[in-house]
């Protein structure tokens, strides 16, 4: 599918280093251009050194399992009714926008946000 986002406050070394980040976007900005970057607060990645059952409980996902896992993507689904995911991703959010001085978010995978089945047709 592409990637799962694991790093919400942390820039992928492939885009250099925070401050090289930091120039590009002001390049761009100086030269009339817009800057903005994929943002995922549907789900999450798997991976046992990120967000997944954080704590050793479903911290950050749902607690029902049918709802947690994202089969289409292999990824869990945040509980958005949380109020530290709330927080979370708002913060996570206003850094890249505040921190990198980004002009927006393209926010991916909104239909799993939007739909109780989790885009899986069934409802």
């Amino acid at each position: 599918w592409g990637y799962q986002a694991i790093g919400y406050f942390a820039l992928c070394n492939a885009y250099g280093t925070p401050s090289e980040l930091q120039d590009f976007v002001e390049e761009c900005h100086k030269n009339n251009i817009g800057v903005f970057c994929d943002w995922v607060p549907g789900h999450f990645c798997i991976n046992q050194d990120a967000l997944a059952y954080y704590d050793g409980t479903p911290c950050y996902e749902f607690s029902e399992k049918w709802r947690a896992e994202n089969k289409g993507w292999g990824a869990l689904n945040f509980d958005l009714g949380k109020p530290q995911v709330q927080s979370f991703l708002l913060s996570s959010a206003l850094f890249w926008l505040k921190y990198y001085h980004l002009d927006g978010l393209r926010v991916d995978a909104v239909s799993n946000m939007l739909y109780r089945d989790y885009d899986r047709g069934k409802g």
